[in-house]
């Protein structure tokens, strides 16, 4: 028997040699049978290789396609806020920090193809913008229910967050292998803090969803929920990609991109759509009052938090509390000082002062968007109205009818009780 040698480096010659009969004549069946195994084996491999390619200029593409969307919404987001005068600074910012993280992330991996050490230090850099994403946002859902972070939640978050940024300095200042394994140990914390901040956001969302069954209460909760279904895609792509990948025939990071996509979409177009949804305060607010310089109150309204069950109190009782205390404060510590908290138990009383004019409201639980429109209040109220204000005699009808618009437009969810 007569010995055939191939050229492994070059497998078209294979096809050639199974073309010659002599060659066929002389080849015992289990050599060809080898022959073909390895034939088609050399031929899986590179169309696998090709694939892990084609799903990597995906991936890249898909990033391309996130950061273009979040830019633009934030943008968009950004003019609507200052427009309607509706701050949410920790949401914007959270939007800014997600497309500019992304566009880094997006270089990073379009230049693996070229430079693997650019392409680790720019997904380095994209990974570190990208976690402030999680970070304002834990903070604008926060203080959706909060005056202030919850301090063990924040610790929780921020040892997670610290977690991240030690890894990717560590990876950052390693060459070589273990560069690479402390990138992919950042990347692996930082799902885990998109997971932890997500399911936080979720609770609170679909606690506010249970006391306001709203359409744009439940849509934010559906957001939130692929959000987190996006975080969770992406560990279970992280830790089994290789085989994922082979299963599916893309890569499973992909799923996460599309559902992260869908949620951020559907959270900004909800408030775009309506503006005044970011100032919805899931907590009962019972009055607005307002004091003059005397400590007298001059405007006492009632109200409720649309959707919300209004409880009866005793609000003749609450405004000479408030009067009395008012009066000693000044008389004590001097004519400017204003006390802002009051914590009546079950009740919660907070004041904004501004020009000899000071706003006062009764709620069950304080919130940073109720500071906020508290603040708002006074700036809308103008010069000539707190004078009127301070006027020994004051028409009550003539006063709500120039008050009553800016008590709607500072709290947008508030209606009154007549």
């Amino acid at each position: 028997m007569r010995r055939v040698t191939v050229d492994s480096d070059e497998p078209t010659h294979y096809l050639e040699f199974l073309k010659n009969d002599e060659i066929i004549g002389i080849i015992e069946p289990i050599q060809l049978s080898i022959l073909i195994s390895f034939i088609l084996v050399h031929c899986e491999i590179g169309l696998r290789r090709s694939c892990i390619i084609l799903t990597d200029i995906t991936e890249v593409l898909l990033n391309y396609l996130i950061f273009g969307g979040l830019f633009s919404v934030a943008l968009i987001f950004l003019y609507q806020t200052r427009k309607h005068a509706r701050r949410a600074h920790e949401l914007t910012m959270a939007l800014f920090s997600g497309a500019f993280g992304q566009l880094f992330l997006t270089f990073g991996l379009f230049n693996q193809f070229n430079d693997e050490t650019l392409s680790r230090y720019l997904l380095i850099l994209g990974m570190l913008i990208y976690s402030l994403l999680f970070l304002f946002m834990f903070l604008h859902y926060e203080y959706e229910h909060r005056t202030m972070p919850s301090s063990r939640l924040l610790s929780v978050m921020m040892g997670i967050f610290g977690a991240l940024v030690l890894a990717l300095s560590l990876a950052f200042i390693n060459y070589g292998k273990l560069g690479v394994s402390l990138t992919d140990l950042a990347l692996f914390i930082l799902y885990g803090l998109a997971l932890y901040v997500f399911t936080q956001s979720f609770l609170v969302s679909f606690q506010a969803s249970r006391r306001i069954p709203e359409k744009q209460q439940i849509i934010e909760t559906i957001s939130i929920g692929a959000l987190l279904s996006g975080s969770i895609a992406y560990i279970i792509g992280t830790l089994f990609r290789t085989t994922l990948m082979e299963l599916l025939g893309f890569s499973p990071l992909t799923i996460g991109d599309v559902l992260v996509i869908i949620g951020l979409f559907m959270l900004t177009g909800n408030y775009l759509a309506k503006i005044d949804f970011l100032y919805r305060l899931p907590i009962p607010i019972h009055q607005i009052i307002l004091f003059n310089d005397a400590g007298v109150p001059v405007y006492v309204k009632k109200v409720q938090t649309r959707g919300l069950e209004r409880i009866n109190i005793q609000e003749t009782l609450f405004t000479g509390t408030i009067t009395a205390i008012t009066s000693l404060i000044k008389e004590t510590l001097g004519t400017s000082s204003r006390f802002r908290t009051l914590d009546a138990g079950n009740k919660q009383i907070f004041l904004e002062s501004n020009n000899n004019v000071t706003a006062l409201v009764i709620t069950d639980k304080g919130t940073r968007f109720l500071l906020r429109s508290l603040k708002q209040l006074m700036k809308l109220i103008p010069e000539d109205i707190k004078d009127m204000l301070n006027k020994p005699m004051i028409s009550s009808s003539e006063m709500e009818e120039k008050i009553d618009p800016l008590i709607k437009k500072a709290f947008p969810y508030v209606e009154f009780i007549s």
